[in-house]
């Protein structure tokens, strides 16, 4: 179906497009996810350009590139968000963890022929529990404004469903793909439900701090 593909980059472009036309005003954490939304649009694009335009049979070994870099990306956001010493580290350890063990599945038990599913769950598992981490630094704050001024806030939201979610539904996508391909379409469209609204929550928290530095004056946490 072609519906979901048209509405995953119309997203994608607004995403990018709001991203750039508030750049300069942007945390760097932020950035650091607008960069994370910036590479899944481009090797999104990159996917399809290969399979309708130059007729390769395959494009997964891109999504275990994706993988790997949006985890880079997200995770070192974070890092540079979060003030506690023990969630920043951590972050730091999480990185080559999560590196080497990717690189080891990609090699050994999902080859870049085959969907990333564990990969994918690891990622998703350990930006879970960051995020996680962020809601409670943000609530332990005595002195949080308002926060739904707050870029990160919405980005949080976004992610911290979407990866929970996404680890409970792809785990076993590899799995599905080859062994139950109705179940696996049904946690493609979870999957794509999820992505939309990440995507939605960027756009949300980037247009937020628009609003909040145009009319109201208040600084961002």
């Amino acid at each position: 179906m072609w519906w979901d593909t048209f509405l995953l980059f119309t997203l994608y472009l607004a995403a990018c497009t709001v991203f750039f036309i508030f750049f300069n005003k942007l945390s760097k954490s932020v950035k650091l996810i607008g960069y994370a939304v910036l590479a899944g649009f481009l090797i999104n694009l990159s996917a399809v350009c290969l399979i309708y335009i130059f007729n390769f049979k395959n494009n997964l070994f891109l999504f275990h590139l994706l993988t790997l870099l949006q985890y880079l990306l997200f995770s070192m956001s974070y890092f540079y968000h979060l003030n506690n010493f023990n969630i920043r580290k951590f972050i730091l350890i999480s990185v080559p963890f999560f590196v080497i063990s990717s690189i080891i599945l990609s090699l050994f038990v999902e080859p870049l022929n085959e969907y990333n599913s564990y990969s994918v769950s690891l990622s998703n598992l350990l930006i879970g529990f960051i995020t996680l981490f962020y809601f409670i630094e943000i609530f332990l704050k005595p002195n949080i404004k308002r926060i739904e001024f707050e870029p990160m806030f919405w980005i949080s939201s976004g992610l911290l469903f979407v990866s929970f979610g996404n680890f409970l539904v792809q785990g076993f996508m590899n799995y599905l793909i080859k062994n139950a391909g109705d179940y696996a379409l049904q946690v493609y469209w979870i999957h794509e439900f999820l992505n939309f609204l990440f995507l939605i929550t960027f756009i949300i928290g980037i247009m937020s701090q628009y609003v909040n530095v145009s009319n109201n004056g208040f600084e961002t946490l």
